[in-house]
């Protein structure tokens, strides 16, 4: 199924969470669904078509097992996932497409301020997205990916925050790819300013760029080892400048190109640390 929405603001009003039938809150996805509208200012993100939750109290998708959501030229705004609840504007217990769409401003009291992926997830594939200002107070200030794969390609990370964890992003247990990303602004508490991985997760990240993130312990890439479980960061022409006295932290692997404004990722002389 196809939904074509024209350029302007759609506001969702129909309260009542901790529903799965559509009958009120957020939008139930049970099968393959396809929203289009147009697309936002990715540089700003503003214009094109809206879809406002503010009065709804809710998040705006919730993706159910085995279903698929591809969104395209939207943008999501001022969600707020019910309480004790993750994924503030999107839950994903299936597959998600993001193209040339923008997620602001939107919390949850759990994990993911914009999206999270939980049990079940095939995964979330991303390209030209920017998630701004959406706050976690767990883990993942933006995006918490704790089920599936992650697939990102020019996305943006910006001005996020979580109390945990993973300012921009917390990626558990998973394999995930990122390309031409950034990370700007971004802001976590306990670790991991700009993203954490932990619970084996692998991660390449290739020609991205984390800058002025902020956290006391590590300001750009945490990368965890709890109970013997080593997650691993495989970095190819990526910058890291960052505000705390740490850039990275646990098993970074360099592929070359990579630039360091300090010496924390302990990269080969071969980049450019310091």
């Amino acid at each position: 199924d196809e939904i074509v929405l024209p350029e302007g603001v759609f506001k969702l009003t129909l309260q009542g969470s901790d529903e799965n039938a559509a009958g009120s809150g957020d939008l139930d996805v049970s099968d393959e669904l396809l929203v289009t509208g147009i697309a936002p200012e990715l540089a700003g993100g503003k214009g094109g078509t809206v879809l406002n939750a503010a009065k709804l109290k809710d998040r705006i998708f919730d993706v159910t097992l085995g279903a698929s959501l591809e969104l395209r030229g939207l943008t999501l705004r001022k969600a707020t996932a019910p309480d004790l609840e993750s994924g503030g504007a999107l839950r994903v217990a299936g597959r998600l497409e993001l193209e040339q769409v923008v997620i602001r401003n939107c919390r949850t009291h759990g994990n993911g301020g914009a999206i999270q992926t939980q049990v079940g997830a095939e995964g979330a594939w991303l390209e030209q997205v920017l998630l701004l200002r959406n706050s976690a107070d767990g883990d993942g200030g933006a995006l918490a990916v704790e089920a599936g794969v992650l697939h990102a390609q020019a996305v943006t990370f910006q001005s996020n925050s979580a109390k945990g964890r993973g300012g921009g992003l917390l990626c558990n247990g998973v394999l995930a790819e990122q390309t031409n990303c950034t990370y700007s602004g971004n802001s976590a508490k306990v670790d991991g300013g700009a993203l954490r991985l932990e619970g084996g997760c692998v991660l390449t990240l290739l020609s991205s760029t984390l800058a002025r993130n902020a956290c006391k312990q590590t300001a750009g890439l945490s990368v965890g080892s709890e109970d013997q479980i080593l997650s691993t960061a495989l970095l190819r022409n990526t910058l890291l400048d960052n505000k705390g006295q740490r850039n990275g932290a646990g098993s970074i692997i360099s592929l070359g190109g990579n630039i360091d404004s300090g010496t924390t990722c302990a990269f080969p002389a071969t980049d450019q640390s310091d």
